[in-house]
């Protein structure tokens, strides 16, 4: 589940709480997949659509746009695709 946490105990209170955010994004990420999975792609996607805006702004040809926006973001893509695998 990743590094054990490690704190000083001045900070034990901060370590936990940041522990407890950790535990409650796990657990959402696993008992809400469907959710999640589709919030990211919405979030992608408008991502993707806003890399094509600028694309056809700065004087691209649609394709042309859609191309470099799918090459700016194909490694958010690509690990998007890989945190959905870990989960299942």
């Amino acid at each position: 589940m990743g590094a054990p946490l490690r704190c000083d105990l001045p900070d034990r209170e901060r370590c936990v709480m940041r522990g407890l955010a950790k535990l409650r994004l796990r657990a959402r990420s696993l008992f809400l997949r469907r959710r999640v999975e589709q919030e990211l792609d919405e979030e992608f996607r408008y991502h993707l659509e806003a890399a094509i805006e600028e694309g056809l702004a700065a004087g691209l040809p649609p394709d042309e746009a859609r191309r470099a926006a799918r090459r700016s973001l194909g490694a958010v893509e690509q690990s998007m695709r890989s945190a959905a695998t870990c989960v299942e």
